[in-house]
């Protein structure tokens, strides 16, 4: 039986300039951090420059739909085609806001094609009605459990 080991790093830095060998890693994740990168292109080159060939990059980010919604009065509150920058407020208490970039999924998926990523997947998450997350014991506005809340693609470096 062959062994393999896994190495998971997290490192703090620019995302446009990875401070990685080429093709060092077989997997790369990110997780809503993406929608916060303005210059999209050259972060997904640097993604794929560290990515072996058939190295898989897994990218989720909100929902552009999503998004647009005003969570106070569950109406569209923005352009769908807009992508920013948009300045948010995480929480009052958080004394910083955050500038986020919000792209159209075919933005997205054209981004992954010319950085040389081949797409395998996208999937539209929604909220799942679960127990503790049941629609109607919730604040959300109704209007939100109708729409995706995040997007996730599933890409290969080649």
């Amino acid at each position: 039986m062959h062994e393999q080991s896994i190495c998971l790093t997290s490192v703090k830095g620019d995302i446009t300039a990875l401070p990685f060998a080429d093709e060092r890693f077989d997997v790369a994740s990110s997780e809503a951090a993406f929608q916060m990168i303005e210059d999209l292109e050259q972060a997904l080159r640097e993604v794929h420059r560290i990515l072996r060939d058939g190295g898989v990059f897994v990218f989720s980010v909100p929902h552009p739909i999503y998004e647009m919604f005003d969570t106070d009065t569950g109406t569209i509150d923005g352009d769908y085609f807009d992508t920013g920058p948009r300045e948010i407020t995480i929480d009052e208490e958080y004394d910083s806001n955050m500038i986020v970039f919000d792209r159209p999924i075919a933005d997205l998926h054209t981004a992954f094609l010319d950085s040389g990523f081949e797409v395998q997947r996208v999937i539209e998450h929604r909220r799942h009605e679960v127990e503790q997350n049941d629609p109607a014991d919730s604040d959300l506005p109704e209007l939100l459990w109708r729409v995706p809340q995040s997007v996730r693609f599933w890409t290969v470096a080649r």
